[in-house]
Protein backbone atom coordinates (compact mmCIF):
# COMPACT_ATOMS: atom_id res chain seq x y z
CA UNK A 1 0.00 0.00 0.00
CA UNK A 2 2.54 2.28 0.34
CA UNK A 3 4.51 1.57 -2.60
CA UNK A 4 2.87 3.47 -5.05
CA UNK A 5 5.07 2.13 -8.07
CA UNK A 6 3.65 -1.57 -7.31
CA UNK A 7 0.38 -0.72 -6.80
CA UNK A 8 -0.60 -0.26 -10.68
CA UNK A 9 0.93 -3.57 -11.31
CA UNK A 10 -1.14 -5.24 -8.45
CA UNK A 11 -3.87 -3.86 -9.40
CA UNK A 12 -3.67 -4.49 -13.34
CA UNK A 13 -6.36 -7.48 -14.72
CA UNK A 14 -8.22 -6.36 -11.33
CA UNK A 15 -12.26 -5.70 -11.65
CA UNK A 16 -13.33 -5.65 -8.25
CA UNK A 17 -10.95 -4.71 -5.29
CA UNK A 18 -11.20 -5.05 -1.83
CA UNK A 19 -9.56 -3.08 0.94
CA UNK A 20 -8.77 -3.89 4.39
CA UNK A 21 -5.47 -2.69 4.93
CA UNK A 22 -4.57 -1.47 8.38
CA UNK A 23 -1.91 -3.25 10.10
CA UNK A 24 -3.28 -4.61 12.99
CA UNK A 25 -1.11 -4.12 16.07
CA UNK A 26 -1.32 -3.97 19.80
CA UNK A 27 2.08 -3.23 20.75
CA UNK A 28 3.74 -0.40 18.34
CA UNK A 29 6.52 1.47 18.87
CA UNK A 30 6.24 4.66 16.77
CA UNK A 31 2.25 5.18 16.04
CA UNK A 32 2.87 7.40 12.87
CA UNK A 33 5.50 4.84 11.35
CA UNK A 34 3.35 1.30 12.24
CA UNK A 35 0.11 2.28 12.17
CA UNK A 36 -0.94 6.08 10.74
CA UNK A 37 1.28 5.96 8.05
CA UNK A 38 0.35 2.81 6.83
CA UNK A 39 -3.70 3.47 6.85
CA UNK A 40 -3.63 6.75 5.95
CA UNK A 41 -0.96 7.20 3.26
CA UNK A 42 -1.56 3.72 2.24
CA UNK A 43 -5.03 4.01 1.64
CA UNK A 44 -4.17 7.47 -0.33
CA UNK A 45 -1.94 5.63 -2.36
CA UNK A 46 -4.12 2.83 -3.15
CA UNK A 47 -7.42 5.22 -4.02
CA UNK A 48 -5.02 6.89 -6.59
CA UNK A 49 -4.03 4.35 -8.12
CA UNK A 50 -7.09 2.71 -8.47
CA UNK A 51 -8.61 6.24 -10.48
CA UNK A 52 -5.74 5.57 -12.55
CA UNK A 53 -6.20 1.73 -13.07
CA UNK A 54 -8.54 0.90 -16.32
CA UNK A 55 -11.39 -2.01 -15.58
CA UNK A 56 -12.21 -2.06 -12.21
CA UNK A 57 -15.71 -1.71 -11.32
CA UNK A 58 -16.55 -2.27 -7.80
CA UNK A 59 -13.84 -1.21 -4.53
CA UNK A 60 -14.99 -2.59 -1.27
CA UNK A 61 -13.76 -1.37 2.17
CA UNK A 62 -14.15 -2.94 4.98
CA UNK A 63 -13.30 -2.30 8.40
CA UNK A 64 -13.40 -3.47 12.05
CA UNK A 65 -15.74 -1.56 14.35
CA UNK A 66 -12.47 0.09 15.96
CA UNK A 67 -13.27 2.83 13.15
CA UNK A 68 -16.27 3.71 15.50
CA UNK A 69 -14.87 3.04 18.74
CA UNK A 70 -11.37 4.35 19.68
CA UNK A 71 -12.08 3.11 22.68
CA UNK A 72 -11.27 -0.39 21.31
CA UNK A 73 -10.35 -3.00 22.52
CA UNK A 74 -12.43 -1.69 25.30
CA UNK A 75 -16.16 -1.16 25.01
CA UNK A 76 -16.74 3.23 24.80
CA UNK A 77 -18.86 4.54 27.99
CA UNK A 78 -21.87 3.34 28.49
CA UNK A 79 -21.70 0.38 26.07
CA UNK A 80 -22.39 -3.31 27.61
CA UNK A 81 -21.27 -6.24 25.74
CA UNK A 82 -25.38 -6.91 24.91
CA UNK A 83 -25.07 -3.17 22.60
CA UNK A 84 -23.86 -2.82 19.42
CA UNK A 85 -21.11 0.06 18.24
CA UNK A 86 -21.91 1.37 14.95
CA UNK A 87 -21.87 4.77 13.24
CA UNK A 88 -24.85 6.40 14.84
CA UNK A 89 -22.83 6.59 18.01
CA UNK A 90 -21.56 9.35 19.59
CA UNK A 91 -17.98 9.96 17.56
CA UNK A 92 -15.16 9.34 20.20
CA UNK A 93 -11.71 10.27 20.03
CA UNK A 94 -8.90 11.18 21.99
CA UNK A 95 -5.11 10.22 22.63
CA UNK A 96 -6.00 7.32 25.18
CA UNK A 97 -7.81 5.31 22.29
CA UNK A 98 -5.64 2.60 20.99
CA UNK A 99 -3.77 4.20 18.02
CA UNK A 100 -5.25 1.04 15.54
CA UNK A 101 -8.68 2.23 16.48
CA UNK A 102 -7.73 6.15 16.51
CA UNK A 103 -6.37 5.62 12.54
CA UNK A 104 -9.18 3.42 11.72
CA UNK A 105 -11.03 6.13 12.82
CA UNK A 106 -9.26 9.24 10.99
CA UNK A 107 -9.55 7.39 7.81
CA UNK A 108 -13.30 5.98 7.72
CA UNK A 109 -14.14 9.76 8.49
CA UNK A 110 -11.36 11.40 6.41
CA UNK A 111 -12.10 9.97 2.95
CA UNK A 112 -15.10 11.55 1.09
CA UNK A 113 -15.25 9.12 -1.97
CA UNK A 114 -17.32 10.73 -5.08
CA UNK A 115 -19.38 8.04 -6.13
CA UNK A 116 -19.44 5.66 -3.32
CA UNK A 117 -22.82 3.60 -2.84
CA UNK A 118 -23.40 1.74 0.42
Amino acid sequence: MEDKVALPEFLKGCQIVVHGGTPFQLDVEDVKADLFDPTIKGTENFLEAIQKTPGIEKVVFIASVAAYNTNFPMLPDGKTDEDQIDETDTPFMSEQGHPYAQAKRIMKFSRNLSNSTP
